[in-house]
Formats: C-alpha cells, structure tokens, sequence
C-alpha cells in the first residue's frame, strides 16, 4: 500500500473532508506526518499513519478489492460514492434555490447585506463560521 497521499488523492475519502481546504485544515489541526510533494504543483503529501483509523482502513480495503479484483464490489463502492456526492449536490443545491427565491425565511437584514448566495458560498460560509468559532 501507498504510504504517502496528497490533498488531491484524500478529498472525499470515508473519514475524511470532501474538499481540499478541509483537508489542509484537518491535518493542521491533528498535526498529520507530512512531507514536501514531488514533482508538479508542490504541496504536501500525509502519511497514512496519521490519517483517520477509518480511512486506513478505507485504503487498506481498498488495496485488498484491487489486489484480488472483485470487481461487483468496487463497482458498489463507486455507486456509493455517486450517491454521497448526489446527496451533498442535492442538499446544497435546494438550500441555495431556496434562499435565494426568499422561500428561506432570514432576518430582513441577512437577506439585505447577502441577497443571493451559490454553492461555493455555502463552503466559504462554513469555513468562516468554523474559524470564528474556535478559541483563541
């Protein structure tokens, strides 16, 4: 099994965030093992010791299915995975519909200072509510 993973290869993994920033964040604030990534675009890459138990595990299944091709199980671990992203698309795409044709009742003066939001909004939301919340 690999030892060392980039941003890019962790996004979305089980245990793990769905977007690259959650991943830098994540492993910032748990002081994951990392290195200088080779070759093209830099970065850092994690060893899979400091990973979450459950996504040393996800990889380490993983290894298994692709090491003895089974292939009906990769393709039910591929559906998962379309359903998962289906279902973050699907909620943060209604929460959008919905606050930008006003169904989504907020103070007058929140719809005043943000009249329409996207999807991208929502994460840049997230992270800064995230940051502000923590302790000094």
């Amino acid at each position: 099994m690999r030892e060392w993973f980039s941003t890019a290869k962790l996004v979305g993994l089980d245990g793990l965030p769905s977007s690259r920033r959650g991943i830098l964040e994540k492993a910032k604030r748990e002081n994951w093992q990392s290195r200088k990534r080779q070759g093209r675009g830099g970065g850092l890459e994690y060893h899979v010791s400091s990973l979450p138990q459950v996504t040393q595990n996800w990889l380490d299944a993983t290894k298994i299915t692709k090491s003895t091709k089974i292939p009906y199980i990769e393709r039910a671990r591929a559906k998962i995975r379309i359903a998962e992203y289906w279902r973050r698309f699907l909620l943060k795409n209604q929460f959008c519909e919905a606050y930008n044709s006003g169904e989504l009742k907020v103070p007058e003066w929140v719809a005043e200072e943000i009249p329409s939001i996207s999807e991208s909004d929502l994460d840049d939301f997230t992270y800064l509510a995230m940051v502000l919340s923590q302790p000094d």
